[in-house]
Formats: structure tokens, C-alpha cells, sequence
């Protein structure tokens, strides 16, 4: 008898938003985004020369 193993549990991957697409969603300016990364009212990670925003961190921000 052969035995099936489970396949291994799948791990969240991050999702990751730029002040773009964070403005877009928010309905507002880029603008705006980046003046709420400066006061530190929304994280966001700084990659080169950009900013990303993590969904669960929008999410703590909208909440």
C-alpha cells in the first residue's frame, strides 16, 4: 500500500503595492501617499529609489 503524503502548507507570500497602486486603491494622490509614509501614519519599505507598501500593512493603516 502506498501511502500519500500531504503537500507541504502553503506559506503567505507577501503582497506588495507601490505608491501607485496604494493611490489608486485609496482613491487618491501619490502625493498624499507619500506625505503619510513621511508622517508615519502608513510603513512602507524603501526599495532604491521607491516605496513599497505592504497589503497588510494598507490593511492596519484602513482599519
Amino acid at each position: 500500500m502506498i501511502r500519500r503524503q500531504s503537500p507541504p502548507p502553503v506559506q503567505a507570500v507577501p503582497r506588495f503595492l507601490t505608491v501607485g497602486e496604494t493611490a489608486s486603491l485609496l482613491r487618491c494622490s501619490s502625493r498624499t501617499i507619500l506625505r503619510r509614509i513621511a508622517a508615519g501614519t502608513l510603513k512602507a519599505r524603501a526599495e532604491g529609489n521607491r516605496y513599497l507598501i505592504a497589503q497588510t500593512d494598507l490593511d492596519a493603516y484602513l482599519s
